[in-house]
């Protein structure tokens, strides 16, 4: 009885706890991982995969340089409005200017759909706006 007992909570552990991958967001976030492997200094993929993004809706920004995710009681709302995904790396990414590049022609599209209006209550974390704004 005790094994048939363990063989049921190992089963349960596995279905409730285990990570289902989902094709859709696996899909959705393919570019973002090459993102942190590119390591060519003018980046000449990042354009390509910025736009194909755009083209499928999967409009992502990428934020996080804290050593603790956090997600802003916001974040969710920000995301509907604007049809966006805010995208967290983790501390331990090492950000680099193709990151940047990438946020840069996101940002470029949110501003020609929406105007300066989505700037107006973006987390202050996101890569590169700084710059941006500058430019």
């Amino acid at each position: 009885m005790k094994e048939i007992f363990t063989l049921i909570l190992l089963f349960l552990s596995l279905t409730i706890f285990g990570q289902i991958e989902n094709k859709k967001d696996f899909d959705k976030f393919k570019s973002i991982s090459k993102l942190t492997t590119i390591d060519s200094p003018n980046c000449d993929s990042i354009k390509k995969y910025a736009e194909s993004d755009i083209k499928n809706g999967n409009i992502i920004i990428l934020h996080g340089d804290r050593i603790q995710p956090i997600t802003n009681k916001t974040d969710f709302s920000y995301e509907k409005n604007y049809n966006l995904t805010l995208y967290e790396l983790d501390d331990l990414t090492v950000y680099n200017d193709c990151m940047r590049i990438y946020n840069w022609i996101m940002f470029d599209y949110l501003s020609d759909k929406y105007g300066n209006k989505w700037l107006e209550k973006i987390r202050d974390d996101i890569v590169g706006l700084d710059e941006w704004k500058k430019r």
